[in-house]
């Protein structure tokens, strides 16, 4: 490809897959378990679900929060018993199912199926590449901080005063997220809020992500006195 040439758009996974049968789930409802191997693929229809591991000891961590046109369960491709892993859905969830050797036969008829998965599991390796990176670099104020971010750019609706209004996530969820207790993430959300970085009622999140970007870089604009930094 030549220097000046456009980079080549990502395949549509749902260009190339055929619809199934869609499945209800509950708010709290488990989708698939660590009780037993996941032997199929999932597409989020409408909804909110997180996919979990638990530790021994049933500490629970989410590896990440999906919505509509979202895949669940691609581990179910290395046929492995005990990979731990849960699905449950947030909020009122409908999803697709397809069995492993449904998706091969149908990549057989449709190769650029097996590209489009590729290219997600890449990019989504990539995403976990700076979450672990910033598990091992920053404070626990700074990784809740890069989580909204992130989960506002996939949750979120811009304002025209420049905020971002997203999903009312629990504090429980966000601890589980990030890694931490949910007092933790309960001190730096008033920390954020009292720095004017973020609002949140039942309704949702309404963060500010320009100050919030200043305030994880430590740029001029930043607060100086934003209560999260020496927590």
């Amino acid at each position: 490809m030549g220097a000046g040439s456009s980079q080549e758009p990502l395949e549509d996974i749902l260009a190339h897959i055929p619809c199934s049968r869609v499945l209800e789930y509950k708010t709290g409802d488990v989708i698939y378990d660590e009780t037993e191997p996941v032997a199929s693929i999932y597409l989020v229809i409408a909804g909110v679900v997180k996919v979990s591991r638990l530790s021994g000891s049933g500490q629970e961590t989410i590896i990440d929060i999906y919505h509509t046109d979202d895949f669940l369960g691609l581990a179910a491709f290395l046929d492995k018993p005990g990979r731990g892993e849960r699905a449950t859905a947030l909020k009122s969830t409908q999803v697709m199912r397809w069995s492993i050797q449904e998706i091969r036969d149908t990549i057989v008829k449709q190769p650029r199926l097996g590209i489009a998965l590729l290219q997600m599991v890449i990019s989504r390796s990539l995403v976990f590449e700076c979450r672990v990176k910033s598990y091992s670099l920053d404070t626990i104020p700074c990784r809740l901080a890069r989580s909204l971010l992130y989960l506002s750019e996939r949750f979120g609706n811009p304002a025209r005063d420049g905020t971002v209004l997203m999903t009312p996530f629990t504090h429980l969820v966000l601890s589980q997220y990030v890694g931490t207790s949910r007092d933790m993430v309960s001190k730096c959300m008033s920390g954020f809020r009292r720095s004017g970085y973020v609002k949140y009622t039942r309704r949702g999140i309404t963060l500010h992500r320009q100050a919030l970007e200043q305030w994880i870089e430590g740029g001029p604009e930043a607060t100086p006195d934003a209560g999260p930094a020496s927590i």
